[in-house]
């Protein structure tokens, strides 16, 4: 029997099967409320995307979670830790928060996998098309600023979506040696060092990722 704890944090509505999930919004709190999801879905306040988001969080009994202040497990308890497109909805100093909150959790010798959007790719594209307007909205780095009241309780409701802070292979190998962990590596999609990762998606949004994993 396989009694290992793994748990994708931030999972949003890509949950893995089999593992525990955690999120933190407040759509995650609002999806215990069927109801009143769907009142705001058809007064325009929630988008369709939300509205899946919600559905999703129900279906697959995701746990609401701050992983800034505590992931609810106890220390080296945890074997992987795995999360997608997190990280950069950081500050640089909450990021660091995070992944030594992550590092208490895991056994010695657990994993952290981490995907996130690629700086260096976008910079590549950026140097080959010359288009500024495009790279800059592909950082996501810009806060949206809703000018309707719609607009400003659809943003109450969902958080703030933009990047605050972006990264490639090498800077978020730096930032998991600064935390602690040994032996970071990048890897391609589809490929890990997790001995039985199980339902995990190993080519999520393999199309603007790039995957590091790191040991406790």
């Amino acid at each position: 029997m396989n009694d290992e704890i793994k748990i994708n944090i931030g999972c949003s509505k890509s949950p893995t099967r089999g593992w525990i999930n955690y999120d933190n919004s407040y759509g995650l709190i609002l999806s215990k409320f069927g109801p009143i999801i769907n009142i705001l879905y058809k007064l325009g306040i929630i988008s369709d995307d939300q509205l899946e988001v919600a559905n999703s969080y129900k279906e697959n009994k995701v746990i609401l979670a701050n992983v800034l202040k505590k992931i609810p497990h106890s220390d080296n308890s945890v074997d992987v830790v795995y999360s997608s497109h997190m990280l950069e909805h950081f500050s640089k100093e909450d990021a660091k928060k995070c992944l030594l909150e992550v590092k208490r959790i895991l056994i010695k010798g657990g994993i952290v996998r981490l995907a996130l959007p690629d700086l260096k790719a976008k910079i590549d594209e950026y140097i080959k098309t010359g288009d500024a307007d495009n790279f800059i909205y592909e950082t996501y780095m810009w806060p949206p600023i809703p000018k309707s009241f719609i607009g400003r309780l659809y943003l109450f409701f969902t958080g703030p979506r933009h990047h605050q802070w972006m990264y490639d292979s090498k800077s978020l190998i730096k930032l998991l040696l600064e935390c602690g962990f040994t032996n970071p590596t990048s890897f391609s999609a589809g490929n890990t060092s997790i001995k039985n990762p199980g339902d995990l998606n190993l080519f999520e949004r393999a199309d603007d990722s790039f995957y590091v994993e790191g040991i406790a």
